[in-house]
């Protein structure tokens, strides 16, 4: 005979975004909701690649290299856009 598995059901919305504390969808999830989840998720990204580009030359002197780029391919894809549309 199968086992059946009780799936958990929706988490109550609209999560609270500042007050992760008190979030009806965290206690209702006993944990992170899916929301404030995905943004200790982001954060902690965004504090890995900062770390890097402070530590690790490597990354500095690339992220200097595609910081100079930018206008240079702005323009290429303002020529492209421009060069690809039609007036009547």
């Amino acid at each position: 005979m199968p086992v059946s598995r009780r799936l958990p059901g929706p988490e109550t919305a609209p999560y609270d975004p500042l007050d992760w504390e008190d979030c009806p969808a965290c206690a209702e999830a006993q944990d992170q909701c899916r929301y404030h989840r995905g943004v200790f998720d982001g954060m902690e990204y965004q504090r890995a690649l900062i770390t890097t580009a402070l530590t690790d030359h490597t990354a500095i002197d690339q992220l200097q290299q595609r910081h100079a780029e930018l206008p240079a391919s702005a323009a290429r894809a303002a020529t492209a856009d421009a060069s690809t549309s039609t007036t009547p």
